[in-house]
């Protein structure tokens, strides 16, 4: 326990120093690869498989720089069978890539803006792309910066497959906020106080959910980090208020 508690301190500082000096991930990876065989390996990333005595920063990876969000997209994802499926998912995060290339190489990427990652340049309100085409469409923290965000979700219902899955998250904002509303703000200062973030159109709430019934799928499912078991929570470092719904057509 004594090398334990002399080793934390030594890599929080190795941390502080990468971070200073702006040294690439490559290096990070070496050093830490090193340096974990001496500690228990008490904190594990589902993302890219790390493991060790703490998170960077508490809650990122130190390899794939993956966040709760994230680890919980990867925990929610385990339970379906993504091989030969065909599979978009809208604005990923470079962890939500590097997530499903470990479980289905043949996904595309929707975005709004042309990035290295992108094969699909497009709006999703307003979308013409092929109907009945997929069968998993996922979006981790994204519908929160639309502002017809039933119309998104409606012109992904007419993407998927029949039974197929729409699988989503958003923050939920301010912490342990029940019923999405939309703040008056004036200016970005205000939206980043009241909203979380200035690109943000709403409050999310825990019934945010709820605005997709009218569409016909055929059912909803709810997920909540709060009813995970307590030792996945804390292996994970999982956030008790991220909600997340699976609405199959």
């Amino acid at each position: 326990m004594k090398l334990i508690s002399l080793l934390i301190p030594i890599q929080s500082s190795l941390y502080k120093f990468i971070r200073l000096y702006r040294l690439n991930r490559l290096f990070l990876y070496r050093i830490l690869h090193l340096i974990r065989f001496f500690y228990p390996k008490i904190k594990i990333c589902n993302v890219c498989n790390w493991s060790g005595a703490r998170f960077f920063q508490e809650t990122r990876c130190p390899v794939c720089f993956s966040m709760p969000r994230h680890r919980f997209m990867s925990y929610i994802l385990k339970n379906e069978n993504l091989e030969n499926k065909k599979i978009l998912i809208i604005g990923p995060d470079m962890p939500e890539i590097l997530m499903l290339r470990k479980k289905n190489k043949d996904f595309k990427v929707l975005n709004i803006i042309d990035t290295l990652f992108t094969d699909i340049v497009c709006d999703i309100t307003k979308s013409n792309l092929k109907p009945n085409s997929y069968d998993y469409i996922l979006m981790w923290h994204v519908l929160e910066h639309i502002t017809d965000d039933v119309l998104a979700v409606q012109n992904i219902f007419n993407l998927l497959k029949k039974k197929g899955k729409f699988i989503f998250s958003v923050p939920i904002f301010p912490w342990g906020n029940k019923i999405s509303y939309v703040p008056e703000c004036k200016n970005k200062e205000e939206k980043n106080k009241k909203m979380g973030h200035h690109d943000h159109v709403l409050c999310c709430g825990q019934d945010y959910g709820d605005r997709f019934y009218k569409i016909d799928f055929a059912s909803h499912e709810k997920n909540n980090v709060k009813n995970f078991s307590k030792s996945e929570i804390k292996k994970f470092h999982l956030d008790i208020n991220h909600y997340s719904w699976i609405l199959t057509k």
